[in-house]
């Protein structure tokens, strides 16, 4: 399927991963596919050493296994499985496995594109990104929601859930054939560095440690070089943008959860909260507390 992930030899995405899941459409069409869903708890909840999104994420194991440790529990998927990571739930994954080839396909959803990302097992072990590509999409977030329903189906008893989950797989995945076959990827000439500092970025904004030097020792380059190049291709400073996804992040807390001010910022990547408001307010205008107020004026009104 993948014939080779040389430094140099980057995989065709589109045709990777319409492969992929045109042959999962056929398992579940079967019932053959197992899927593997923690529980929704500690949804948006900071926890050390792990990072959750604000939307669901989706795993097609390929070859051998890895485990997702989350607060209250491990689970293990294996070949021809698959994960799916209800929004807002801390996790962090290891993959097993010493043979080279192939290891899985993570997709993930963000505001207006979805990502593909390609993982590569190298030779005696250890996990390898080996592309990632991000495709405009109209409608992510209706096509994210089906993993939500398929979620709380998962783990409910009534009558009609396997339908219902069958049904809204089918959709899901019949959705994201649709954005490999009818858009362009997302800035497909960028450098693989600046995507690779995208991706991390959004997998790791509720680390408080996240930063320049911290991306650079993950890409294994110098911080200044990457500095340099992501501003570059970009426009824009590699700080300045993880303060600006922090900021976007902390706006959809406000905007859907009960989580107080101080709550909101740790969950943001920000260990102290006084920093965060000052922050919040040079980009937007104004303090989280003074927006959170005008959706209470908005709601009264």
């Amino acid at each position: 399927m993948l014939k080779s992930a040389s430094k140099n030899d980057k995989p065709d995405v589109r045709e990777l991963c319409t492969l992929l899941l045109q042959e999962r459409i056929k398992a579940i069409q079967n019932n053959a596919v197992k899927l593997r869903i923690p529980g929704m708890k500690d949804q948006m909840k900071p926890t050390p050493g792990m990072h959750f999104h604000l939307a669901p994420e989706m795993l097609i194991q390929v070859s051998c296994s890895s485990t997702m440790k989350l607060p209250r529990e491990s689970i293990t998927f294996r070949a021809g499985e698959i994960c799916i990571l209800p929004r807002g739930v801390p996790h962090v994954e290891t993959a097993y496995g010493k043979t080279r080839g192939l290891h899985n396909l993570v997709i993930a959803y963000y505001l207006r594109t979805i990502s593909f990302q390609v993982n590569w097992r190298k030779p005696g072990g250890g996990i390898r990104v080996v592309a990632i590509e991000h495709f405009d999409a109209v409608n992510v977030r209706r096509t994210s929601d089906y993993l939500e329903e398929v979620a709380e189906a998962h783990h409910t008893r009534y009558t009609g859930r396997d339908a219902i989950i069958q049904g809204a797989m089918l959709a899901h995945l019949g959705a994201l054939l649709n954005v490999l076959a009818g858009h362009k990827a997302n800035r497909k000439d960028e450098h693989f560095k600046t995507v690779q500092c995208r991706h991390l970025v959004g997998r790791n904004l509720t680390d408080p440690g996240l930063n320049v030097q911290r991306i650079a020792d993950w890409i294994q380059c110098a911080p200044d070089y990457l500095s340099h190049l992501f501003h570059r291709e970009t426009g824009e400073q590699l700080s300045g943008y993880i303060n600006r996804q922090r900021v976007d992040h902390a706006r959809y807390l406000l905007d859907s959860s009960n989580l107080n001010i101080s709550e909101i910022a740790r969950a943001s990547g920000y260990s102290d909260p006084g920093y965060f408001t000052r922050v919040y307010k040079r980009l937007t205008g104004e303090t989280p507390r003074q927006y959170r107020g005008r959706l209470g004026e908005f709601c009264l009104t």
